[in-house]
């Protein structure tokens, strides 16, 4: 029996869905834990606040992830901001460059990734569809270096070993995450493969970081 994280809040506020947990270790057997006997982290919240309809685009949410930390963390720490896994109907990925409206399809390993990726105009997404593109959702987000909160982009082919396909939005602090509150910011968009372009287009003309 798994034991879940201490939750802090849960709650909706108009369009916002509002959550904080205390994280728990994920593999906690080498520290002394157990399934039943949990390994946490007292001095580190992870939350969330999920915005639907983002500036009123429908099936695009604004996804905030909060990470608090009361010491300084000193050895490389990544956040993925989110990840998203999908059935294995999703069976294409994608990666988009929201300026130069490139849309490249590219083929991860079998139960492997192709990550670390990043547009090269720092403002896109990756996407994962339905062979028809009749169904798709993708993530977008700017780069840190243009103001937004993505390092890089990973997509994976996770169906003959765990019946998933799954993308990611990461953030890298390859310094050490900072004490103290950061706050980090992506865009999940749905619809058709065609759809989840155009609202990736128009978070980039919007100016969303």
């Amino acid at each position: 029996m798994k034991t879940g994280s201490p939750t802090l809040n849960n709650q909706n506020s108009g369009s916002t869905q509002i959550t904080f947990a205390i994280p728990l270790e994920w593999y906690p057997d080498p520290f002394g834990g157990g399934s039943t006997h949990p390994v946490i982290y007292p001095g580190i919240l992870l939350g969330k606040y999920i915005t639907l309809n983002y500036n009123n685009m429908g099936p695009v949410a604004l996804y905030e992830t909060v990470v608090y930390s009361d010491t300084a963390i000193p050895f490389p720490t990544h956040i993925e901001m989110p990840t998203g896994y999908m059935p294995a109907t999703f069976n294409r990925y994608y990666r988009y460059d929201a300026q130069s409206e490139t849309l490249t399809e590219v083929f991860p390993a079998d139960c492997g990734g192709a990550g670390g990726w990043m547009a090269g105009s720092g403002y896109g997404g990756v996407i994962i569809s339905e062979t028809d593109g009749s169904a798709a959702m993708g993530v977008y987000g700017a780069s840190t270096n243009n103001g937004g909160s993505v390092f890089v982009f990973s997509l994976y082919d996770l169906r003959s070993c765990g019946a998933t396909s799954k993308w990611n939005a990461d953030a890298g602090f390859d310094g050490g995450f900072p004490a103290g509150s950061v706050t980090l910011r992506s865009y999940v968009a749905s619809g058709t493969l065609n759809d989840v372009k155009t609202y990736m287009r128009q978070l980039y003309l919007s100016g969303a970081r």
